[in-house]
């Protein structure tokens, strides 16, 4: 009996160092386990909008075969004619290789004549890109107005993509007699919004989340697509101008 008592202890006091060990591998692995999850967090809140991008750019549908002839319209009001006409149309058509058409609207009616005029582009284009501004929309820029042109847009084109040059108005939640709020129309119409005293990253995070929202951009066909820029027609109601721009470095300074 004494042999056995002996036994016993010796086998409880091996038996405690081994539990021991086997708690402090437990916790190294867990705690190698949440900092893979930290690390792993981090790096998709500092490139998860990149890496979708290309995710895109490489498996997503190719809108090619739809026999749409351009990817993305344009529309913005004269007073934003050197921002559309300076970064936003040259760096998608060079940088990014899309087929664009711009068109500047009326902002007199507050979309009432939008549809006639941009509806034949419209029917050609993948995307209806369309730049707010209080100058779009006759100096009201109030949640009303917005929800006003956002509707107009959505009934032009089925893919609305926005962009704000202004800090958006707070959203009013009322409902409108179609039964739709100023939310529920963001969502349809997404919006990215442009600050021009931002800086390079903040600006690099504006084109990948304004790029999301378009079509899988096309594969450069050569070299030298990227090296200068190709005139750009821009349409209105009642006029035609052309605008001749610079290689695609000056644009290092918006961009």
């Amino acid at each position: 009996m004494e042999m056995q008592v002996r036994l016993l202890r010796a086998v409880e006091f091996l038996e405690e160092p081994m539990q021991q060990r086997l708690y402090k591998q437990d916790f190294l692995l867990l705690s190698a386990v949440l900092l893979s999850l930290v690390a792993l967090f981090a790096l998709y809140l500092r490139f998860g909008l990149q890496l979708r991008v290309i995710w895109k750019d490489a498996c997503g549908y190719k809108e090619t075969n739809d026999g749409k002839e351009y990817d993305v319209l344009v529309c913005y009001n004269d007073a934003d004619c050197d921002f559309v006409l300076g970064v936003i149309v040259p760096t998608l058509e060079t940088r990014y290789n899309y087929r664009c058409c711009s068109h500047h609207v009326s902002p007199n009616s507050l979309g009432k004549t939008w549809p006639a005029e941009l509806n034949s582009l419209a029917q050609r284009s993948r995307r209806l890109l369309a730049v707010l501004s209080p100058s779009m929309l006759a100096g009201n820029w109030t949640s009303a107005a917005l929800y006003y042109a956002l509707y107009t847009l959505l009934r032009i084109h089925s893919k609305v993509v926005c962009i704000s040059l202004k800090k958006l108005p707070l959203c009013d939640s009322e409902k409108t007699p179609h039964n739709e709020s100023l939310p529920v129309l963001l969502q349809a119409a997404p919006v990215v919004e442009w600050y021009s005293n931002i800086g390079r990253d903040e600006r690099a995070r504006f084109w990948s989340a304004l790029r999301l929202r378009l079509p899988p951009r096309h594969p450069f066909q050569s070299s030298d697509s990227t090296d200068s820029l190709d005139q750009i027609t821009v349409s209105g109601s009642t006029k035609k101008r052309t605008l001749l721009t610079n290689s695609h470095e000056s644009l290092e300074v918006l961009v």
